[in-house]
């Protein structure tokens, strides 16, 4: 089943009201999303292949990390924009 992101809201299950950080990689490509800025760190680890990280190390990581961290905010005028897929 393809899914249709040509929108903001098509992007989401009945839309996203909330607020959340969204992880997305060197390529554009969003991959995961949390309300929490902490998980979002985490997820971005796990997506460098670093599942068993502390949680100062995995912030240590993000210095290093080619994946970016983006509040809902701005994720949504990128998205919009289509800089993020």
């Amino acid at each position: 089943m393809k899914v249709d992101n040509s929108s903001w809201n098509k992007r989401f299950i009945g839309g996203q009201d909330e607020e959340f950080f969204g992880c997305v990689n060197e390529k554009g490509e969003w991959f995961d999303s949390s309300k929490l800025f902490e998980t979002a760190v985490h997820w971005v680890a796990c997506n460098d292949g670093h599942h068993r990280f502390t949680f100062k190390e995995e912030r240590e990581h993000m210095d290093n990390s080619k994946c970016s961290i983006i509040h809902s905010s701005i994720l949504q005028k990128m998205f919009e924009a289509g800089l993020i897929k």
